[in-house]
């Protein structure tokens, strides 16, 4: 089995610069009057790592509503089929 792919993107993203450079400046959490959330001392929340976060969240929540908007549209659609009447040619 032959398996051929090509990729349209940015060659920098398979190919990551040699180091990355780490930043570890401190992220304050705001969190109201919520009681105080269980983060593990050791792996303190940064502000790369909460911009990382928000970008994979943002990415799944994008995801996410276009996979609905594209459902909406299929059942839309074969409702108005259904509807109209289907026939075959």
């Amino acid at each position: 089995m032959l398996g051929i792919t090509f990729s349209c993107g940015d060659d920098s993203i398979t190919n990551p610069p040699e180091e990355i450079e780490q930043d570890i400046t401190k992220y304050e959490l705001l969190y109201g009057e919520l009681p105080d959330p269980n983060l593990p001392a050791d792996n303190e929340l940064t502000e790369q790592g909460v911009a990382l976060g928000r970008m994979f969240f943002m990415k799944i929540c994008f995801r996410e509503m276009v996979l609905k908007i594209v459902q909406v549209v299929i059942d839309r659609n074969m409702h108005l089929v259904i509807r109209q009447g289907f026939h075959w040619a």
